[in-house]
């Protein structure tokens, strides 16, 4: 005698995705609440207007599961990101442009704005990488021009909460292995900005930096953190100093180069006959240490290359030569920590008063 085949309808999509809002509302697993579907809404599945299958192997059933499992979770992953419980992302995401091609003419710029300080400066442009620095340029009043994700940072709550600030900025996804390329880190934030330059400010320079041929990206952006970080008004760079708006510097720097009236190329003999402030050059051979200078009104610091120090013509200068104590057996500080140093035994005097 024949056995008659039994019949199963395919759980369609839109009772999964009803499975999965309703897990993600009691904080369920996604794969627990598919697999429960299959055996409490029987009477949901069969309201399915999907056409039936002939059910010949458990390995088919099996099969079919195991499908909506995947599917399930990737729904469930999808609801989870902060982008879809608010919703007002969510036309801009469908829209968002998608590069996966190292041959998109756009991607290629993006690429030359890394590679060289040449191709920055031609552009007017540069690229902030990571949240960090993209909130703090944008909490110095400044916006963006484009804004560049990979697939992580669309499930990132940081990430979503800047994408709100910056809705009318333009979004392209990149895909994950053109982001890391375009990244330095080596584990990327997921975000990255394209913006301009901004112009230097024009301030009156009470309390500032002369830098002369920090080639060092690190150290330069070092030290450009401290000058924010102490109050300075303005960092004066000379030609041979790194490019203070390269990706390594930017970060290094933490944002301390929205804080600060930056003037590159310059000309730091001009600027130093022009001051009409104190001058001060650390070195070994002064006789005054700089614990014992009265650092309080205008005042101005000139730190020199990591290895060569100040030129002898910008030491001549200085109308304040000071040294810094150093009782132990090392022979000099590094650029960046004797110019942390400097500023704030400045800001500690004048503070006090």
């Amino acid at each position: 005698m024949v056995r008659p085949e039994r019949f199963e309808r395919p759980t369609p999509w839109f009772v999964a995705k009803y499975s999965i809002q309703l897990s993600y509302g009691r904080k369920c697993d996604a794969k627990h609440s598919v697999k429960k579907l299959h055996q409490e809404t029987e009477s949901i599945i069969s309201l399915s207007p999907y056409s039936v299958k002939p059910y010949t192997q458990n390995s088919e059933r099996q099969k079919l599961i195991d499908q909506q499992i995947i599917q399930g979770e990737a729904d469930f992953k999808a609801q989870a990101s902060p982008i879809h419980h608010n919703g007002l992302l969510d036309d801009k995401i469908s829209a968002m442009k998608h590069i996966q091609s190292r041959d998109n003419p756009f991607y290629k710029e993006l690429v030359k704005l890394t590679a060289s300080t040449r191709n920055r400066r031609k552009a007017g442009q540069t690229l902030l990488d990571g949240a960090h620095l993209l909130k703090a340029y944008l909490d110095a009043g400044y916006t963006p021009r484009h804004i560049l994700l990979n697939a992580a940072a669309l499930q990132d709550a940081e990430i979503f909460l800047l994408r709100e600030r910056t809705s009318d900025v333009p979004v392209t996804q990149l895909d994950d292995k053109l982001f890391s390329e375009l990244s330095e880190l080596k584990t990327p934030t997921g975000i990255v900005a394209l913006i301009d330059l901004p112009p230097p400010k024009i301030t009156t320079a009470r309390f500032t930096l002369l830098l002369e041929a920090v080639q060092d990206p690190g150290n330069l952006g070092s030290m450009v953190r401290s000058a924010a970080a102490a109050g300075c008004d303005a960092v004066f760079l000379s030609p041979a100093c790194a490019d203070v708006w390269s990706p390594k510097v930017l970060r290094a720097a933490m944002g301390g180069h929205f804080c600060l009236a930056i003037h590159e190329q310059q000309d730091l003999v001009k600027i130093a006959q022009g001051y009409s402030g104190k001058l001060l050059a650390t070195t070994l051979q002064a006789t005054g240490s700089l614990f014992d200078c009265d650092l309080t009104g205008n005042i101005a610091f000139m730190m020199g290359n990591e290895g060569a120090g100040l030129s002898d013509e910008l030491r001549a200068l200085a109308t304040h030569p000071v040294t810094i104590p150093m009782p132990g057996a090392v022979e000099s500080l590094n650029a960046a920590a004797a110019t942390a140093i400097c500023l704030f035994e400045a800001v500690r005097q004048r503070q006090r008063g």
